[in-house]
C-alpha cells in the first residue's frame, strides 16, 4: 500500500471504538451494573472511548463540540442498541450484528465526522 493510500484510509467504527464495538456486537462479557463503561456518560460512552477516555477535572468529556453532541445521540431511546429493562427498571444495551451497527445512522455520521475531523 502506498503512502497516499495509507493517508486516505478511513477508520471503521471497530477501529475507532474497539471496546464499544465488542460490547454492542456481543463479543464482550458486558454487564451494565458492574462495568465502568456507560453509554449514558460522556467520558465512558462511545465518544469517550474515541478520544481515549480523556476528561476535564470534573470528569466530563471536554473536546470537540460535535463529538460532545454525538455523545447525547448514543443514549437516545430510539437507538437500536439502547433500551430499558422495565423488569429491573434499569438500562441495558441491545446486542446487534456488526452489519446492523454499521448501518446505524448515528454510527455512520459519527464515523464520518471522526474521520474528517480527527484522523490526520
Amino acid at each position: 500500500m502506498s503512502i497516499l493510500e495509507q493517508e486516505k484510509k478511513q477508520l471503521t467504527f471497530e477501529e475507532i471504538c474497539p471496546i464499544w464495538y465488542k460490547i454492542l456486537t456481543g463479543q464482550a462479557n458486558y454487564t451494565p451494573r458492574t462495568s465502568p463503561i456507560d453509554i449514558g456518560d460522556h467520558k465512558y460512552c462511545v465518544v469517550g472511548e474515541s478520544h481515549r477516555f480523556k476528561s476535564g477535572d470534573d470528569g466530563r468529556y471536554e473536546g470537540c463540540i460535535t463529538c460532545e453532541d454525538f455523545s447525547f445521540d448514543w443514549s437516545e431511546d430510539d437507538q437500536d442498541f439502547y433500551h430499558e429493562f422495565t423488569e429491573y427498571n434499569g438500562v441495558d444495551l441491545k446486542i446487534v450484528t456488526p452489519e446492523e451497527l454499521d448501518r446505524n445512522p448515528v454510527v455512520q455520521k459519527f464515523v464520518k465526522h471522526f474521520n474528517e475531523a480527527h484522523v490526520k
